[in-house]
C-alpha cells in the first residue's frame, strides 16, 4: 500500500526523488528558476553548484555528461511524478505546483549525511 500525497505522487517516489544527490541539486536550481529554463540552463547550474573550478574544456565535457544524465534519467523521472512538465523535443523544463512538496522533504533531508 503507497501513501499519497496530493497530487505529488507517493511518499515513496518523492523520497527516491530526492534520495539522488544530482535530483536534489536539480530541485534547488528549479526552485530559484521562476520560469521555464532549458536542460543546458540546469546542467551549467548543476556544473557552478557543485564548486569545483573546470578549464573550458573539462567544464563543456562535464555539462555535456550532465544534460546526458538529466534527459535520460533525472527529468523522465521527476515528470513520470507530475512534478515538472519536461519536453525532450525542445528541452524545456516548467515545474508547477506540486513539486512543493519534493520542496519540503529537500528542506527535511538538508545535512543529512544519511540520505
Amino acid at each position: 500500500m503507497s501513501t499519497s500525497h496530493g497530487d505529488g505522487g507517493t511518499i515513496e517516489r518523492i523520497c527516491d526523488l530526492v534520495s539522488h544527490p544530482t535530483r536534489r541539486v536539480l530541485l534547488r536550481v528549479l526552485r530559484d528558476i521562476e520560469t521555464s529554463t532549458t536542460i543546458e540552463t540546469v546542467a551549467g547550474e548543476i556544473i557552478d553548484a557543485d564548486g569545483n573550478r573546470l578549464d573550458g574544456v573539462e567544464q563543456t565535457e562535464k555539462a555535456d555528461r550532465v544534460a546526458v544524465e538529466l534527459y535520460h534519467i533525472h527529468l523522465p523521472k521527476m515528470a513520470d511524478t507530475g512534478m515538472i512538465n519536461y519536453d525532450p523535443e525542445t528541452g524545456t523544463i516548467r515545474t508547477n505546483d506540486t513539486i512543493d512538496v519534493a520542496y519540503s522533504v529537500l528542506d527535511t533531508v538538508s545535512g543529512r549525511d544519511d540520505f
